[in-house]
């Protein structure tokens, strides 16, 4: 039996950068360090990698819609025991097709697998299958987007096929909005600015990363038809399928509409498992048309403190384990990691068993439980003793 781990989104923020910066390089040993061991129980770990490796002369910036994180980003990544990355996701175009050719190209070097952004057509046609013992897993990647309404970096004819998006690239914002009352809001921001009670709010009010309309929308069928014909391709060749999708509004209590439209059609693909990431805190597992479906694993690699939005425990997240055997997932279980923030405004993730079990946090353990239990319920899965595992089989 071989345990595959999937984990949130991994980010690297500018505080990152600063404090790993070195006298002639960087390095992001430490941000990792903590979880080494933890994934090293893994036979392989997938992870969706939401920043752009560039270079140097493209700018290291991490502005909302453009990042790039220096080269060593990857060794810290494969020194930790990630060995797979997914790149289908809103910000890979962020350093346009020349960054993302880098990009690859440092993962190359790292030793790191990839798929959902390709150097030529004849690489997107190719099926990311590995065997882990008598079982054969394929991975398949989509996104919403690329930005492409924040940067306007349109693939055309010759790079179409690029990255594996699931519709037309807008030129402008088109979202899904939820809907609040402004009196509450102004309330709200009156207890917490005036009153110095903290509430929670949803700052951006984005429930989804596309408008309504795109559900079965005519201009996007060309693209929800190569998802469909590469799981199928995948399907002849695979035990297994794994779909990782990027989709979903930021920060949100629920899906939006073409995010439960996008799921909804990976499920009837005949896909195995369904990995969504995106909306940087962790949102319900459940079954679709019987397939397992992860909507939202939260950030595993990501800087609180900076985007933070207030009762979305986003400094929590999900790394799942799936256990395939005889050609087949036999066992699913999950585990939840815990950010921590060091008095400099570094961020890490940790095992939240660990920290629980260390005797130095025990005055910790009250709120420790509170939380955790409220992320259990975030995630649809009924808390039950003892409430902080290693693992939680599913």
């Amino acid at each position: 039996m071989k345990k595959i781990s999937f984990t949130g989104d991994v980010l690297c923020s500018d505080v990152h950068d600063k404090i790993c910066r070195t006298e002639t390089s960087y390095d992001y040993t430490s941000l990792f360090s903590s979880v080494s061991d933890f994934l090293g129980k893994s036979d392989f770990v997938v992870v969706n990698l939401e920043t752009t490796l560039s270079g140097a002369e493209r700018g290291y910036t991490n502005a909302p819609a453009s990042f790039n994180t220096p080269n060593k980003f990857a060794s810290a990544l494969k020194t930790a025991g990630i060995k797979f990355v997914t790149l289908a996701n809103n910000h890979i175009l962020d350093r346009g097709l020349d960054g993302m050719f880098h990009t690859i190209d440092v993962l190359k070097n790292a030793g790191i697998e990839y798929t959902g952004a390709y150097v030529s057509e004849d690489d997107s046609n190719k099926i990311r299958i590995r065997r882990f013992g008598d079982t054969t897993v394929a991975f398949i990647a989509f996104t919403y987007g690329t930005n492409s309404e924040h940067h306007h970096f349109l693939l055309n004819g010759e790079n179409d096929r690029l990255v594996d998006i699931l519709r037309r690239q807008p030129d402008r914002v088109e979202y899904e909005y939820a809907r609040r009352s402004l009196p509450l809001r102004a309330i709200r921001r009156v207890l917490h600015k005036i009153l110095k009670i903290r509430v929670f709010h949803d700052a951006a009010g984005t429930l989804d990363t596309a408008s309504p309309k795109d559900v079965r929308a005519p201009e996007n069928s060309e693209y929800e038809a190569r998802m469909k014909e590469k799981i199928a391709r995948a399907r002849e060749r695979a035990d297994v399928v794994v779909a990782c999708l990027h989709v979903g509004g930021q920060y949100n209590d629920r899906l939006g509409t073409y995010t439960k439209y996008l799921l909804g059609l990976a499920s009837e693909t005949g896909v195995d498992l369904i990995v969504a990431n995106h909306p940087h805190c962790i949102l319900p597992q459940f079954y679709l048309n019987g397939v397992h479906t992860f909507s939202a694993l939260g950030d595993f690699s990501f800087t609180p403190g900076k985007w933070f939005v207030d009762g979305k425990y986003a400094d929590y997240s999900i790394v799942l384990h799936v256990y395939v055997s005889d050609g087949r997932i036999v066992k699913k279980t999950f585990s939840i990691l815990k950010t921590l923030t060091r008095e400099d405004g570094f961020t890490y993730p940790v095992p939240l068993y660990d920290f629980y079990c260390n005797p130095q946090n025990a005055l910790m353990r009250e709120g420790l439980d509170r939380d955790c239990r409220r992320v259990l319920k975030r995630f649809g899965f009924k808390a039950s003793a003892p409430l902080i595992r290693e693992e939680y089989e599913l």
